[in-house]
């Protein structure tokens, strides 16, 4: 059976510019969670499933890097993956990569929630007023807001802000999926959830759809430089780069640590124009198939 080939979605004679924004409060959140709990509920919250990932080092966002990884996305490539063409070489993203790279469980366990609609004492009503129409925003403001308190609520609803505004974060003014919220007042299930599969999914679906039908879509804009608002985690993307594009951790990060989890191991605090990015990393040939 001859090897299958692999050529680009979008030829290198067609890349465009990008900014892209990115939603996730992932360097807020870490400052914003230890300065609301107390010594004993740090503790705890470093305990739970998401917990390690507050000891992650600075890492700056790079669209530049992102955007470079999405122009050499290949054709025909499953749904639930991405996979680029660098170098000459296929590199795959998968959740086994993105359950590796941040340390989240890779469970395929779905645990039963109540499915109650009263919101009378739960957190939605205690700390929202049971408003419906919580958006993202509104979440933030109150990981900015919190303070120190002895409440058995500070771990539930600060763990509640921090999934949905660093894992599975959304532009300030989305709404949010009330039973994500509701989900947190039953935290021993709320624990169990597979919150890594949920932050995977926003941000490939995300990815994808940012990509689809391009450059066609740019052109018909008419726009010099594309504008893009990332979902989810992709902090945890620019983590699997560093480590497996060739040149790319060497020249735009530093790597600091050799834990088992890799986010632990990277901080960047550099930004990368595109053109330096292509000339330290990428490689105008990366358009021929494989």
């Amino acid at each position: 059976m001859a090897e299958r080939s692999f050529e680009v979605q979008i030829p290198v004679r067609k890349h465009f510019p990008a900014q892209l924004s990115v939603c996730s409060y992932f360097r807020e959140a870490v400052s914003l969670v230890k300065g609301a709990l107390t010594k004993d509920q740090l503790q705890e919250f470093r305990n739970l499933p998401w917990g390690h990932l507050l000891s992650v080092p600075d890492i700056q966002f790079s669209g530049q890097i992102i955007h470079a990884l999405l122009l050499r996305l290949v054709k025909d490539q499953p749904a639930d993956e991405l996979w680029f063409l660098i170098q000459g070489r296929l590199l795959k993203f998968t959740y086994a990569d993105f359950c590796r790279i941040s340390g989240l469980k890779s469970s395929a366990e779905n645990p039963v929630f109540n499915d109650d609609d009263e919101v009378h004492g739960t957190l939605i009503d205690k700390y929202f007023r049971g408003s419906t129409n919580i958006t993202y925003k509104m979440l933030k403001d109150k990981l900015k807001s919190f303070r120190r308190t002895k409440s058995g609520d500070s771990v539930k609803l600060l763990s509640m802000c921090y999934i949905l505004t660093v894992l599975l974060a959304r532009d300030n003014k989305t709404k949010i999926n009330l039973v994500y919220l509701k989900w947190a007042d039953e935290f021993e299930k709320f624990k169990m959830y597979p919150w890594g599969r949920e932050s995977y999914n926003t941000m490939i679906d995300n990815f994808k759809s940012i990509m689809k039908e391009q450059p066609t879509r740019f052109r018909q804009s008419k726009a010099t430089t594309a504008k893009f608002t990332l979902y989810g985690c992709p902090f945890i993307l620019q983590v699997w780069a560093y480590e497996n594009v060739p040149n790319l951790g060497e020249h735009c990060a530093e790597r600091i640590g050799n834990e088992e989890i890799p986010m632990l191991n990277w901080k960047a605090d550099g930004f990368f124009h595109a053109r330096k990015l292509n000339e330290l990393v990428f490689k105008d040939n990366d358009d021929i198939p494989v």
